[in-house]
């Protein structure tokens, strides 16, 4: 009777005795989390805005420095067409979404809502063992204050999700964003299908795929009673980039130096551009006492844009960083980067404005200071990421030639958001 009414075929399979598809199928992060919470929170979110709270979400969102992330979300059509935005989408605007909705007014309980999702994913990527546990406490917070997400089946997959990951472990491990990326050579694959069963098809090519990154990369199989493993010669095919790209390996972090400049100053014909006028007599001897090294008037003298903190990351001139002092971390502005090239030896130093660090009832605050410090770019850690407090600074909205913007005050304050993902903890202690 089930089969005539929806043409579905019963047939013995020996696997539904040990596998139960309802269990042993682990959540992935991306369709779980931003194409499933976020999305949902966001978009309910925006729903309740007036139109003038919806362009002050806008104009707002233009002025965050995002500088540092990996790209730039156009403020003007992320909220246009957020039904047709990626998982990509939803977690770059989720590390800025609790600031941004609340300086356009929204409801606090909308506010704390997107900061415990926020949280929730910041701690995932750090590999936080109790996100089980975080997830409940979002769920009980959605019922209490936004029920109309509670019946959402993805909200009410939080119950489950602490089972889930005592089952199959963090999930950290069922990150989606490397099949996805291997997206393109899958499709690449179906052209050459006769198009009569292309599911099918495209199901067996992928199958491939992953056997021959499972063998290329050095997996085993198990051959004549024993496990065996490819050879060497097989072995060095998975090592070759373009094989990697198009099997979807992702690549390892590159090897990097802490502290190495980037993007030196140049002339027209690309060759890097000595300037010994860069630093006054002053400055080379406060240089020279900051490194414990003589520094020649005649030493040459670069320019550079940027640096590699000690954990990866990239910082351009006007970042906030973390730096090490003798006795505890401080936090800076990168005003200048130099390199100094004497005869004996290469320094690289980096001339930080100092800024000091306030509290509010749940945000640390930091302000800049008229103090700098020369360290060597080896000392800086980490980019912090922080976004100007502009409720507190009373940043207005101003219209030039019938083009409005969000022109920043003079406010001496910068909230660190303690929402972007990093290796950075919630709460700095400095």
């Amino acid at each position: 009777m089930i089969q005539k009414q929806t043409g579905i075929k019963f047939y013995d399979n020996c696997l539904w005795q040990h596998v139960d598809p309802h269990r042993d199928a682990p959540v992935g992060i991306l369709h779980f989390l931003y194409l499933g919470l976020a999305k949902h929170l966001i978009q309910h979110c925006v729903r309740t805005l007036s139109e003038h709270q919806m362009q002050l979400l806008t104009l707002h969102l233009e002025t965050v420095d995002q500088t540092d992330f990996s790209y730039r979300i156009n403020a003007d059509t992320f909220f246009k067409f957020l039904d047709s935005r990626q998982g990509k989408d939803y977690k770059h605007y989720l590390q800025v979404a609790p600031f941004n909705m609340e300086f356009a007014g929204l409801k606090m309980p909308y506010v704390e809502a997107l900061g415990k999702l926020a949280l929730i994913s910041k701690h995932i990527y750090q590999g936080v063992t109790s996100v089980g546990s975080e997830f409940e406490d979002y769920l009980a917070f959605i019922k209490d204050n936004i029920p109309q997400l509670g019946s959402k089946s993805k909200t009410h997959f939080c119950v489950h999700i602490s089972d889930d990951i005592i089952r199959h472990g963090h999930p950290l491990h069922f990150t989606e964003d490397v099949f996805e990326k291997n997206h393109k050579s899958i499709r690449e694959s179906i052209r050459h299908q006769n198009g009569h069963q292309r599911s099918r098809d495209t199901v067996i090519q992928f199958a491939k795929s992953e056997l021959t990154k499972h063998v290329v990369s050095g997996g085993f199989l198990h051959l004549n009673d024993t496990w065996k493993q490819a050879s060497s010669f097989v072995l060095s095919y998975g090592n070759d980039k373009k094989i990697k790209s198009f099997l979807g390996v992702p690549d390892q972090n590159e090897n990097f130096k802490a502290g190495e400049l980037r993007n030196v100053t140049r002339t027209s014909s690309r060759k890097p551009m000595g300037n010994p006028n860069l630093l006054e007599e002053l400055e080379l001897l406060t240089i020279s006492v900051a490194i414990d090294t003589d520094i020649a008037k005649d030493a040459k003298l670069y320019s550079c844009l940027g640096c590699i903190t000690s954990e990866g990351d990239y910082a351009g001139i006007q970042s906030f960083v973390l730096y090490s002092e003798t006795v505890k971390d401080r936090i800076g502005v990168i005003q200048k980067l130099l390199r100094i090239k004497t005869k004996t030896a290469e320094h690289e130093i980096a001339f930080l404005k100092v800024c000091n660090i306030s509290f509010t009832s749940c945000n640390q605050v930091v302000q800049l200071t008229n103090e700098t410090h020369i360290k060597k770019t080896c000392h800086i850690r980490h980019v912090v990421h922080v976004i100007h407090d502009c409720k507190r600074g009373g940043c207005r909205v101003v219209e030039n030639h019938n083009e409005k913007s969000l022109k920043h005050s003079n406010h001496n304050g910068y909230i660190i958001n303690r929402f972007r993902i990093s290796k950075l903890p919630d709460k700095l202690q400095l």
